[in-house]
């Protein structure tokens, strides 16, 4: 019984932070943030996906990956800079929509285990 319950945590919290709290981030986002500065910020996932596999589940990332990370972050703060000069709103929507993206990088990481194992 324990063992069942192990997966359906798992399932239970890639459920929140690949769906739930993303997908009720990005409406309040919206409200802040122009949809051209949200997709483009969406854009950031691969990003964070790599991040987080290198943190917590010890990937390497070297080469032309982390050139690729660093190329992203510098796209990330051009994409950002001229919308939060607009105001804190833009900022907190930025911000916003960032979680999500890093929720998304979890999201990711969790997921491929838990199909494999059990499609």
């Amino acid at each position: 019984m324990a063992q069942s319950i192990r997966p359906l945590a798992r399932i239970a919290l890639l459920a929140l932070i690949w769906l739930a709290i993303p997908f009720t981030i990005f409406p309040l986002a919206q409200a802040h943030v122009n949809s051209a500065v949200a997709g483009l910020l969406n854009g950031a996932t691969p990003i964070f996906v790599t991040l987080i596999a290198a943190r917590f589940l010890g990937q390497r990332t070297r080469g032309a990956q982390l050139l690729g990370i660093a190329v992203g972050f510098i796209g990330i703060v051009l994409t950002s800079t001229p919308s939060i000069g607009n105001g804190s709103s833009q900022a907190w929507g930025i911000l916003m929509i960032l979680g999500a993206t890093v929720l998304y990088g979890f999201s990711m990481n969790i997921a491929p285990p838990l199909q494999q194992r059990y499609g």
